[in-house]
């Protein structure tokens, strides 16, 4: 069956930068190197979230990683973790009162450059910087955060929710490309598909960059979080990969969350990680082929 064509950039645009010859690509030692920084990290974060009562699952990859591996995919560098909404709100300020020197949040109320729709904490004196960082200068190495929100119950309130969630997220990204297209079409090279992608998404940005695109931003922010129930029957990542129903989950599958080990340590992960990853992956025992393995293109790295 002929796959339908899409306008979300974002597997168009890993496997562009894999391929240019600008980029770094991390060699299996490196891998292994930031693994081990993440996992220094994500014990710094275990033990605020632990002392302040806060709630977290780590997720992807890394919940993946943690059933089949015991721990890291072999070939991954990050590690992500959700957070519900009211703890996810806490977590920047907990962080800078325990660390206020070692680590870099950024999020999209606290810093006025930062343009994506979760949290990056990242480590100081580190570089691990792609090539859409709004704050090059700051990208350390980083573990992604992304808030779960409430999903009203009420069917015409659920879908309000979805429809504002994932077309204002469109809408930024649309602008944000946009904004970018210069350094996007020239990192393109000859890939026609990426190149078709980024004129779309630039042209589908026009009527709306009348706007400041911080405003866009912060409308987006508000729409993710609209629903305020905090027992109701669904939760969802809409910030996530898969977006509003893409990452639409009953709430027990998530909370209350258990620990497992990962790496001779113990995190948090979901209640029902098994079906979780069976919606988000489907045969997740399946090992993938080297081609289809996630891989980060880096514009400067170092670990100094």
């Amino acid at each position: 069956m002929k796959r339908k064509r899409s306008l979300s950039t974002y597997s168009t645009f890993k496997k562009m930068l894999l391929d240019n010859p600008d980029m770094h690509l991390l060699s299996q030692e490196e891998v292994g190197a930031v693994q081990q920084v993440l996992l220094k990290m994500m014990d710094d974060i275990h033990s605020v979230c632990k002392e302040n009562e806060l709630h977290y699952v780590i997720s992807g990859g890394c919940a993946l990683g943690a059933v089949r591996h015991g721990g890291f995919i072999p070939w991954d560098d990050d590690i992500d973790i959700c957070m519900p909404r009211k703890d996810y709100d806490r977590i920047r300020q907990c962080m800078m009162e325990r660390f206020p020197e070692k680590y870099y949040i950024q999020e999209i109320k606290a810093c006025e450059n930062y343009d994506l729709s979760f949290m990056k904490i990242r480590l100081n004196g580190t570089v691990f910087c792609e090539h859409l960082d709004p704050e090059p200068e700051k990208a350390g190495v980083f573990i992604d955060v992304f808030a779960v929100e409430n999903v009203a119950d009420n069917p015409l309130k659920r879908n309000v929710q979805w429809l504002l969630s994932d077309g204002l997220q469109f809408i930024c990204s649309c602008i944000r490309i946009r904004k970018k297209r210069k350094i996007l079409l020239k990192m393109a090279g000859e890939s026609r598909q990426a190149a078709r992608a980024i004129r779309m998404k630039s042209i589908i940005s026009i009527p709306f960059s009348v706007i400041p695109f911080r405003r866009w931003l912060l409308w987006t922010e508000k729409a993710l979080c609209m629903c305020q129930d905090e027992k109701s029957e669904y939760i969802s990542v809409p910030s996530g990969v898969k977006h509003f129903k893409g990452e639409m989950y009953p709430r027990d599958w998530f909370f209350p969350e258990k620990e497992m080990a990962f790496q001779g340590r113990q995190y948090c992960v979901m209640a029902e990680i098994e079906k979780y990853l069976e919606k988000m992956f489907g045969d997740y025992q399946r090992i993938p082929p080297v081609e289809e393995r996630e891989r980060h293109a880096l514009l400067a790295f170092s670990l100094e």
